[in-house]
Formats: structure tokens, sequence, C-alpha cells
């Protein structure tokens, strides 16, 4: 998009990896039966990653907004 700019663009890259830690804890606290845990972990994820799809200047799905 016209308004990205390579700072914008690395913070995002930055950032991915974390994501990506994050959801591996998020499944690993499910499995050790942990719901509440998993489900706020994964509320975070969801919310960091509409920031960078909004960073991206990406489409967000109107049940992700929320």
């Amino acid at each position: 998009p016209a308004n990205l700019d390579k700072a914008k663009l690395d913070e995002v890259k930055a950032g991915f990896p974390q994501i990506t830690q994050m959801w591996d804890d998020a499944k690993k606290i499910f499995s050790d039966g942990n719901l509440p845990e998993a489900v706020l972990k994964t509320k975070f994820i969801k919310d960091k990653t509409v920031e960078m799809m909004t960073t991206l200047g990406m489409q967000v799905p109107a049940g992700a907004e929320s």
C-alpha cells in the first residue's frame, strides 16, 4: 500500500516471531487443560494480528475486529 513504509513493514516483521511463539504457547497451555489461560493468550494474539494487518493496509475480517 502507498502508506506502508519500510519502518512499518520492519515493525510487523519483527513482531511475527513473537506471535508464532505465543501461538505455540497457547496450544501447549490448551493441551495442558488450562482453557481460560489459552483463551486469554489467543485473544491477545488475535488483537496483535489485527493490529499487524491494519499496519499493512490489509482488510481485517469482520469477525476479527471485535
